[in-house]
């Protein structure tokens, strides 16, 4: 709990919510620039359940991955 405390304090976010960015925008590069499909992009980083993985993308960038890729993979 000491170094969450600390890791906030300095980073302004908890140490779960700084990965869990971290994951989803890794997830995202890989799925807009290296042309990834989902399920790779999501075990890519540490993801094994696409379900989840859909859950928490959407819970982050407020759209499914599907809907992201095909919203902004050709702008």
């Amino acid at each position: 709990s000491y170094f969450s405390a600390i890791f906030k304090k300095k980073m302004g976010i908890s140490p779960k919510q700084y990965l869990l960015n971290y994951r989803m925008n890794i997830a995202l590069s890989l799925m807009l620039e290296k042309d990834f499909n989902i399920t790779i992009a999501a075990n890519s980083v540490g993801y094994t359940d696409i379900c989840n993985f859909s859950k928490m993308f959407k819970r982050h960038f407020k759209m499914s991955p599907r809907e992201y890729i095909k919203k902004y993979k050709d702008n």
